[in-house]
């Protein structure tokens, strides 16, 4: 009799393009835990940096929505990579590193930062 007729018998997934697509939908739905923690995992960098931004302008001293709020690099030396990349692929202690070396501006302050017209305060007090 020998293997092949035992083969022949059983179809694999493998092999039947309907079937393994099949197979792979019904292995994606049992196993979707994983998308969710991809999900999970973004969604609390982002409250990081809308932590980060919750703070008042430095340089205004008001308030704005996150919305409106951006983190300025203190010092452009010791900056390693954007927030907005970090955000989509960092682990937290990397992003945590890097918020810890900016400054919450609002963007219009961050705008004349960035052009000379102001400066940052001597003493930056960041947030905890």
């Amino acid at each position: 009799m020998g293997l092949s007729g035992i083969c022949e018998a059983v179809i694999m997934p493998i092999k039947d393009r309907e079937a393994n697509r099949k197979y792979q939908r019904e292995w994606a739905r049992k196993n979707s835990k994983t998308k969710k923690k991809n999900q999970v995992g973004f969604k609390t960098r982002q409250k990081m940096v809308d932590d980060a931004k919750s703070h008042p302008c430095v340089i205004c001293n008001k308030e704005y929505p996150i919305e409106v709020m951006e983190l300025h690099h203190i010092d452009s030396a010791s900056k390693t990579s954007t927030i907005s990349q970090l955000q989509r692929k960092a682990s937290y202690a990397r992003l945590r590193d890097e918020i810890d070396k900016c400054a919450p501006v609002c963007a219009n302050c961050h705008r004349l930062l960035k052009h000379g017209y102001v400066d940052l305060p001597e003493l930056i007090l960041l947030p905890s």
